[in-house]
């Protein structure tokens, strides 16, 4: 249907819990869209599940990003995740949500945020190990990277860039898992 869904899940805890669930959320999420579920009622699915599980610990953010490859429509699904950075018109617009992770959120409570976008813009998702929480979205490493960089570039030698950022930032250590998916929209 050319829409492109990529997602960050971030369990909480570590190890092999925290990985479960946040498979486990990116999954039945992945499965509803691909049924034909829209965006709200996917979450809302997904977190009543996550819900009845009734287990401890079992939770995780969410940040999706579901581009229509044909209008340039994306929707932006973001529960307890790290901003996600558009590059639109030249201009870096952060985008974020103070809503909580995926099996703590109430029903109504979750709105997804749209943007429409054009050939050429990016589209950059980061989990909290790239911008830990607490951190100014507005003023950090990966922001003043994006202010300056070369756009003409592949989607794939940004992140590659980011991901050397990242490591000179972090004196080649990280504390947490990093994860960055950078998109380049092509529309159809």
């Amino acid at each position: 249907d050319l829409r492109k869904l990529t997602v960050i899940s971030d369990g909480v805890g570590s190890g092999e819990d925290a990985s479960k669930s946040s498979t486990a959320v990116v999954n039945m999420l992945d499965r509803l869209l691909s049924g034909g579920f829209s965006e709200e009622k996917a979450i809302e699915i997904v977190n009543n599940i996550v819900k009845l599980k009734g287990e401890d610990e079992l939770y995780a953010s969410l940040d999706a990003a579901i581009i229509n490859q044909r209008n340039g429509e994306c929707y932006f699904i973001k529960l307890g995740a790290a901003p996600t950075y558009l590059i639109a018109d030249g201009k870096v617009v952060v985008i974020t949500s103070n809503s909580i992770p995926v099996g703590l959120v109430e029903d109504n409570e979750f709105v997804p945020i749209c943007k429409k976008l054009k050939e050429g813009d990016f589209v950059i998702q980061v989990s909290d190990g790239i911008v830990p929480e607490g951190s100014d979205i507005n003023n950090n490493y990966l922001k003043n990277y994006l202010l300056t960089c070369d756009y003409s570039k592949s989607a794939k030698l940004i992140a590659q860039e980011i991901k050397e950022i990242l490591y000179l930032n972090n004196g080649g250590a990280l504390e947490d898992d990093a994860t960055v998916i950078v998109n380049k929209i092509e529309l159809n």
